[in-house]
């Protein structure tokens, strides 16, 4: 081999070798970006996954408010209902008792 083309094959060694360390720094590059978003990506989805379950306990909070409202609101209504059968009952007791007074009173009189 004469001195040319050893240079020439030295010349081709140096850019492969420059070409490998460039490649190499790529990857690594990458491999750190890639290691970057799996972190982002895992802090992310824990973040998510915090606010479904905030949410969600939100939810359930206001399913129990809006349930226990519901009874609330039934149950007085059926306290409602209650109060006014007995308001009726005790008014249509007062009338009878009442007729019944004044014909106790006729019937005294009479006699």
């Amino acid at each position: 081999m004469d001195t040319s083309q050893r240079e020439a094959l030295r010349t081709k060694q140096a850019v492969l070798e420059a070409d490998y360390r460039q490649s190499k720094r790529l990857m690594v590059a990458m491999a750190d970006q890639v290691q970057f978003e799996k972190r982002q990506n895992t802090t992310d989805l824990e973040a998510l996954y915090q606010r479904y379950h905030y949410v969600m306990q939100a939810v359930a909070v206001d399913v129990d408010h809006t349930s226990l409202m519901n009874q609330l609101a039934t149950t007085r209504n059926e306290i409602d209902q209650l109060l006014n059968h007995h308001q009726s009952a005790i008014e249509e007791q007062i009338e009878s008792n009442e007729a019944q007074y004044r014909k106790t009173q006729q019937n005294l009189l009479e006699k």
